[in-house]
C-alpha cells in the first residue's frame, strides 16, 4: 500500500522502522558538509583578511567567528555521537540555520552582486537529509524568505530581483530532487531492512526449537564444540542431560497437545533459570558466546540438555541444578502437578575435545539416574 508524499511514498511504520539508518547517513553527511562548511568559513576569513575576491577586513571577524562555531559543532557531532545520533534531526536543523545563516551574511557582504553561496548551501540542504517533504518545505521557505527580505531591504532592487530569480529556481529543483533523491534513499533503507529480517529470521529459525524457544540440537552442539574446543578455555564447565520422567504416560493419558505443554513449561523454567534475553533471538547466538553465558537446547522428544559455565566449583553447578529440578517439580501443568525428570552431570576435563563423547557420558549418568529412581541428579 503506498505511503504519504511527505514520507516519499513510504508509510509512517516503513520509515520508522528505518529511522535508525536515517539518523546514521544524515550523521555522516553532516559530518562531511560540516567539515566542507569550516573550510569555507576559513576560506572567506583569509580572503576578508588580505582584501581580495570582493571580501574586505570588517567580515574578518564574522567569518572567523563562523569558522569558530563550525568547528566546534564539528567537534561535538563527531565526538558527541553517542547524544546527536538519536537526535540527528535536531542536529541537522541546527546546522541548517549555520548554513543558512552564513550564506545570509556573505550576500549581505556584497551588496552589489547576487548571492552565490546561499543558493549553494540551499542546494545542499536539499540534497542531503532525509526528514519529510513538509518539513525540508517549511525550512526552506522560511530561510528563503529571511534571506530575501534582507536582499530587497539591503540591497538595489535590480540585484535582489536577481536572487529572487536564483532563490525561486532552486527552491523548485530542490524540492523535486530532495523528494527523488529521499525517495531512492529510503527504497535502498527499505530493501536493506527487509533483507536484514530475512536473515534474522533465518538465524531463529536455524538455532532455534520453535516449541520450547531452547536451541535445537544442531546449533547447541555447534556452540558447545566452539567453547570446549577453544584453546583459551580456562573456566569450570559442566554439561547436563535432562530427560522427562513418565513423559509417554502423560501424552497417552492427557494428550499430545497437553504433553506440547509440558515441554514449553520446561524450556520456560530453564531460560528463567538463566535470565536469557530473548527479545532479540538473533542476537541471541552471538551474544551468548560472547558473553560466555551458559546455554541450553531441546535434543528431541523430551530429552533437553544444559551447558553451565562460567562457574567455579562443582558445589555451583550441583545448586543450579538442584534449584532447576526443585522448581520442576513445583509446576502444575494442568491436571498434571509436577514435572519429573531425571539428570546426567558430566564434567568437561581438559581433555574433552568433542562434544558427542561428553555427551555420551552424561547419557550413561542419566540412565543410571533412571535406575536409581528417577527424578533425581547423578553427578559424575
Amino acid at each position: 500500500m503506498r505511503g504519504s508524499f511527505n514520507l516519499y511514498w513510504y508509510s509512517k511504520e516503513a520509515y520508522k522502522a528505518c529511522k535508525d539508518m536515517i539518523n546514521e547517513t544524515n550523521h555522516k553527511h553532516l559530518e562531511v558538509i560540516n567539515a566542507w562548511l569550516f573550510l569555507i568559513c576559513l576560506m572567506y576569513t583569509f580572503f576578508s583578511i588580505f582584501n581580495i575576491f570582493g571580501a574586505t577586513k570588517h567580515n574578518a571577524f564574522a567569518y572567523a567567528i563562523f569558522s569558530v562555531v563550525t568547528a566546534a559543532y564539528q567537534f561535538w557531532i563527531t565526538f558527541g555521537k553517542k547524544w546527536t545520533l538519536p537526535h540527528t534531526t535536531f542536529v541537522a536543523y541546527l546546522h541548517t540555520v549555520v548554513m543558512l545563516a552564513i550564506g545570509i551574511y556573505q550576500s549581505e557582504s556584497n551588496m552589489f552582486t547576487p548571492a552565490t553561496l546561499y543558493p549553494l548551501l540551499l542546494t545542499i540542504v536539499a540534497l542531503s537529509y532525509i526528514s519529510s517533504v513538509f518539513k525540508m518545505t517549511i525550512g526552506v521557505v522560511t530561510f528563503s524568505t529571511i534571506f530575501l527580505l534582507t536582499a530587497f531591504y539591503n540591497k538595489p532592487f535590480s540585484i535582489a530581483m536577481q536572487d529572487l530569480y536564483a532563490v525561486v529556481i532552486v527552491f523548485i529543483l530542490g524540492e523535486i530532487l530532495h523528494f527523488m533523491f529521499s525517495r531512492t534513499r529510503m527504497k535502498q533503507f527499505e530493501a536493506f531492512r527487509q533483507n536484514t529480517l530475512i536473515t534474522q529470521e533465518l538465524e531463529v529459525s536455524s538455532s532455534f526449537d520453535s516449541l520450547t524457544q531452547l536451541l535445537n540440537r544442531g546449533r547447541f552442539f555447534s556452540m558447545s564444540n566452539d567453547v570446549i574446543r577453544s584453546k583459551e578455555r580456562h573456566e569450570y564447565i559442566v554439561v547436563a542431560l535432562l530427560d522427562l520422567d513418565g513423559f509417554k504416560q502423560i501424552n497417552d493419558k492427557y494428550g499430545h497437545q497437553m504433553g506440547d505443554k509440558v515441554l514449553q513449561n520446561v524450556g520456560q523454567i530453564i531460560l528463567n533459570g538463566f535470565r536469557a534475553d530473548m527479545s532479540e533471538k538473533w542476537k541471541y547466538v552471538k551474544k551468548t558466546m560472547d558473553d560466555k553465558d551458559s546455554f541450553a537446547g531441546r535434543l528431541g522428544g523430551d530429552e533437553f540438555i544444559v551447558f553451565l559455565r562460567g562457574l567455579e566449583t562443582r558445589q555451583q553447578a550441583e545448586s543450579i541444578l538442584e534449584t532447576l529440578l526443585k522448581l520442576l517439580n513445583e509446576r502444575e501443568v494442568g491436571e498434571i502437578r509436577g514435572i519429573n525428570a531425571s539428570i546426567g552431570v558430566t564434567e568437561i576435563v581438559a581433555e574433552d575435545y568433542d562434544m558427542d563423547k561428553v555427551y555420551s557420558r552424561a547419557d550413561e549418568l542419566l540412565y543410571k539416574a533412571k535406575e536409581a529412581g528417577k527424578n533425581r541428579i547423578i553427578f559424575e
